[in-house]
């Protein structure tokens, strides 16, 4: 995640194919990265929790694994209510402020 939505994320549980086990994993920021070894590719369930101060449901992204080409990315655009902006930006600030340093990008999969 980058800077910015890993300030607004609390966690992200994955949900992997069932031979993995476990089977659902949780991660938590700054990276929320998750690292498996198998074969195959298949679609990785992605729940995004978003900081209680946002009063935000989890939202549901499927990602495609891909090994090729650098792997794959997902992208998902998340609208915001109107109410929620005085706490993202009260959230954003604070992470400014601690100087934060995450990457800009995921990393892809492997």
């Amino acid at each position: 995640a980058n800077q910015h939505a890993a300030a607004l994320i609390e966690k992200v549980v994955y949900e992997l194919h069932p031979t993995f086990q476990p089977q659902v994993v949780t991660t938590y920021g700054p990276h929320f990265s998750l690292c498996r070894h198998g074969w195959g590719t298949f679609a990785v369930g992605c729940e995004i929790h978003w900081q209680r101060q946002l009063q935000l449901p989890p939202t549901r992204v499927d990602h495609y694994l891909e090994f090729e080409d650098h792997g794959g990315r997902t992208t998902q655009t998340v609208e915001l209510p109107q109410e929620a902006w005085a706490s993202v930006s009260r959230l954003l600030d604070g992470a400014l402020d601690n100087g934060s340093a995450l990457p800009a990008e995921p990393a892809p999969d492997r």
